[in-house]
């Protein structure tokens, strides 16, 4: 009398995981057929975790590399920033509770991938073997960048208004306002704006404020970070001198001593002729139009 029921029971669940794994394999089949002529960049969040980029459905590249510091499992917000051009897709991950960052490029040609100079954009949760929420916000698409001086980029990081109306701000509170410390290399990371950092350039260093010394005949020596004219900065530096805070006048950068860093800085070292009782200089930063 009770076998009945069950019967109908096993019954009835076997066709509604028959029915449940037909449904599977049609959606895998869309899928598979959507992967095609596609570009990805795949994230993985159980086992091997890490990002990699995935063309046509597949990973040409290899396994999912490893994204450390930044940790894909924390459940911490992440920011992804993707750039792309001319065949290099540029990759930044960025922790916004911690401000780990992660930085990698991939070589992939999209146009030929996709057989195609228009393509559409979508944007899904990561894979893996385990369970999870996942959130996408705050997307953001456009081609800004792809002519974009150091300037615009790094207002980007530090989620500063494009227009550079913050850009005389100092949310620290240390004295050093923000375009000073895009300038001379004070806040290279996102979110380092929050934190007070007030450094003087050493003579080796790779941040830090202008060091103004005299030498053996009186004269002042100015040495400072700049970011060099062929990156783009956004920005130009003058160095002032005089007798006066009032009159300062342009010092030529011609004799100046260059000591390249590395693509994107050099320090210089530059000193004033005149040697008087009192003189004064500094470093002023002018951000170019």
């Amino acid at each position: 009398m009770s076998g009945g029921p069950v019967i109908s029971t096993i019954n009835t669940m076997a066709d509604v995981w028959e029915a449940y794994r037909h449904e599977l394999e049609e959606v895998e089949e869309r899928v598979k057929q959507n992967l095609d002529s596609s570009v990805a960049l795949a994230v993985n969040i159980f086992g091997q975790v890490g990002i990699q980029v995935a063309t046509n459905g597949v990973m040409p590249f290899g396994n999912y590399l490893d994204v450390s510091p930044v940790n894909l499992t924390s459940g911490n917000p992440i920011r992804f920033e993707v750039r792309y051009a001319s065949n290099s897709m540029d990759v930044t991950l960025i922790d916004l509770s911690t401000f780990d960052r992660f930085q990698t490029n991939f070589a992939v040609n999209v146009p030929d991938v996709v057989a195609s100079t228009n393509a559409l954009v979508g944007i899904t949760g990561a894979t893996g073997g385990i369970a999870s929420f996942q959130t996408v916000s705050d997307f953001g698409f456009g081609s800004s960048f792809l002519n974009a001086s150091a300037l615009t980029e790094w207002r980007d990081l530090q989620d500063l208004p494009a227009d550079g109306s913050e850009d005389t701000a100092n949310p620290s509170g240390d004295g050093v306002v923000n375009l000073l410390k895009f300038a001379f290399n004070l806040a290279p990371n996102a979110g380092d704006l929050r934190y007070s950092r007030v450094t003087i350039l050493e003579p080796f260093g790779t941040e830090g404020m202008p060091r103004v010394e005299l030498d053996s005949e009186g004269r002042l020596v100015i040495a400072f970070l700049r970011r060099k004219p062929s990156s783009d900065p956004g920005v130009e530096y003058v160095v002032e001198t005089g007798d006066d805070l009032l009159n300062l006048q342009p010092l030529s950068l011609a004799g100046a001593e260059l000591d390249s860093i590395d693509d994107t800085w050099e320090r210089v070292t530059v000193t004033d002729p005149d040697a008087t009782p009192s003189r004064f200089g500094r470093v002023r930063v002018i951000v170019l139009p």
